[in-house]
């Protein structure tokens, strides 16, 4: 019987003092594991993570960061940096992303039927395996933000469908397509993914408030994912600062467990950005859900769902009272999310 070969950090350089700037290690022992198909097991050891110059530690193997303290520190991290709204870590897909355009054929074939109708249960083209797709049509707007009567978005939704386009009952559409001007496609991975253990201690960045989003966390990008037991807590948050986007973020993502996750609520900060709408509260996440299906918070905590005192006791006034916290998490074109036995001050 083949035994599963297992990586860890120091044996590619890492010191795990919480000084030095152990990212490019971790990222050449992921990119290892990834290659020869190993686990990475990390039970000690304070790891910081400074400037990681617009790289990614892409983690496609199993992971174990039981007992492993991870501090990211972002006050390094200008809103210049090419590290900035990028995720440290990326759980990726076996399978490139695809973009059909309008000549493709299976746009085509979608567009010589009349489109897509919430009533069809076929989207018109067979991919030969299941995928999460996205169809777009450009030439009509939806999603129009309330209270604004500008800034609406080409209207697209998600749907998962199988190896014959037959759609999933789970994701029906909710629009007509008259037209379909492109399709994103994202095929699901068959092996499910875990990555388990850590602590995640991040030092707040101190940009200008403006729109200039960090995400430096944990992007989820594949399918069957089990992410859990983890820790994340951020301090530094002083006078300024930019908002996040994420201490774990989902994009084109199926069947996503989160479970037992301590996550942690952000500061708020008025906008002061005078080019854009001034003086307005930024929405800011410790966790975001984009373009996905079936995602599942479960046994969710948070470390301030209360307020604090003068002498940092937690009192008895719910955190997002006030909006001295943002709140937890957000969505955007999502389906099927599921929050159970979750302890958020704001969703």
């Amino acid at each position: 019987m083949k035994s599963e070969k297992i990586f860890n950090y120091r044996s590619f350089g890492a010191v795990g003092d919480g000084v030095a700037n152990d990212f490019e290690p971790i990222r050449k022992a992921h990119a290892e594991a990834n290659a020869v198909g190993g686990k990475v097991v990390v039970n000690e050891g304070v790891y910081y993570i400074g400037e990681t110059n617009g790289q990614i530690a892409e983690i496609m193997t199993d992971v174990d960061w039981t007992g492993a303290t991870f501090i990211i520190d972002d006050s390094v991290i200008s809103v210049d940096s090419p590290s900035r709204n990028i995720h440290v870590f990326a759980l990726q897909p076996e399978y490139t992303e695809r973009i059909l355009e309008a000549d493709t054929p299976e746009v085509k074939a979608i567009n010589a039927k009349g489109g897509i109708k919430t009533t069809d249960t076929n989207v018109g083209y067979a991919p030969g395996y299941p995928a999460l797709i996205f169809p777009y049509n450009t030439e009509c707007e939806q999603y129009l933000r309330y209270g604004s009567l500008t800034g609406g978005g080409p209207q697209h939704e998600l749907c998962i469908i199988d190896k014959d386009g037959n759609i999933d009952k789970g994701t029906p559409l909710l629009f007509d397509y008259d037209n379909v001007s492109y399709v994103l496609e994202a095929r699901i991975d068959n092996a499910p993914l875990e990555v388990k253990g850590g602590t995640f201690k991040r030092i707040a960045n101190n940009a200008f408030c403006s729109y200039t989003y960090y995400c430096r966390g944990i992007g989820i990008h594949r399918s069957n994912v089990h992410i859990h037991d983890m820790h994340h807590s951020i301090t530094g948050e002083g006078e300024q600062g930019a908002p996040y986007a994420g201490f774990i973020a989902t994009r084109m993502s199926n069947n996503i467990l989160i479970e037992n996750i301590t996550f942690q609520a952000h500061k708020t900060y008025l906008d002061m950005n005078p080019n854009r709408r001034g003086e307005s509260k930024m929405g800011t996440y410790d966790f975001v859900g984009n373009s996905s299906n079936n995602i599942t918070l479960k046994n969710g905590d948070q470390t301030n769902f209360y307020l604090l005192d003068d002498d940092v006791n937690p009192t008895d006034v719910p955190s997002m009272d006030g909006f001295k916290y943002w709140g937890l998490g957000g969505s955007n074109y999502c389906k099927n999310l599921s929050l159970v036995n979750c302890k958020f001050s704001r969703f």
